[in-house]
């Protein structure tokens, strides 16, 4: 009625945040940071990813190594089959910088905490990043599992004649320590006949293009006491 006053709707507990990045966007030949990133806190991801040291194809400006490519994809998101709510979760920006970003959020009703961390040095190629779990309740959990995507939209180099195109690159370490190389271009992935690699270590995965990558180098931790 006219003497009921309007509804407000309730604000989100993590409104998206915006100007969320990492480095500096400085391109030139010099710069102190040689990456230049952006995020959203919304999957806690990258959404843009510039190379300050390199130029585009045609010399207009740096080389943009990833972006929102297809459907506004993300890259390095972070979902979990049994938390299906991470999918579009706005997380707390615990921390902004130029050298570190860092992202939280809670599931399982509050009892698991996962951090994403995004940290940047200066003249420094590698973004890194650390992902951490913490048991906020009285008992043990079980059955906890995660996914990390790759890169998204990174540029095909020469694409009116390149032959190399877009291709998934997974560096793996067999029981003699040697290390061995798999490529798969999106027409094998797309028919299915890409296998799982399981039981051996993941040395680097990602996506490679004629001159360029961007992989996840796996660097193993070594504290293996700090359990959920």
């Amino acid at each position: 009625s006219a003497d009921e006053p309007p509804q407000i709707p309730d604000a989100p507990a993590n409104p998206v945040a915006k100007e969320l990045t990492l480095g500096a966007n400085e391109p030139g030949k010099a710069p102190d940071y040689w990456i230049y990133a952006e995020f959203s806190n919304q999957t806690a991801a990258v959404t843009r990813l510039q190379l300050n040291r390199y130029e585009n194809e045609d010399r207009s400006g740096p080389l943009i190594l990833l972006q929102e490519d297809i459907a506004s994809a993300h890259s390095y998101v972070l979902p979990m089959e049994q938390y299906p709510e991470l999918d579009d979760a706005t997380w707390d920006v615990v921390a902004s910088s130029p050298g570190e970003v860092i992202f939280r959020t809670q599931v399982r009703d509050g009892g698991l905490q996962i951090e994403k961390r995004f940290r940047l040095d200066k003249h420094s190629p590698l973004i890194q990043l650390d992902v951490a779990f913490r048991n906020l309740g009285p008992d043990p959990l079980t059955a906890i599992s995660y996914m990390l995507n790759g890169g998204d939209g990174l540029p095909i180099e020469n694409a009116d004649s390149t032959a190399y195109g877009r291709k998934a690159v997974i560096a793996t370490s067999g029981n003699d320590e040697e290390a061995s190389l798999t490529t798969l271009g999106p027409f094998a992935i797309a028919q299915g006949n890409a296998s799982e690699i399981r039981g051996v270590p993941i040395l680097f995965w990602g996506t490679a293009c004629q001159f360029f990558a961007s992989v996840v180098i796996n660097v193993p931790d070594v504290d293996s006491a700090n359990q959920i």
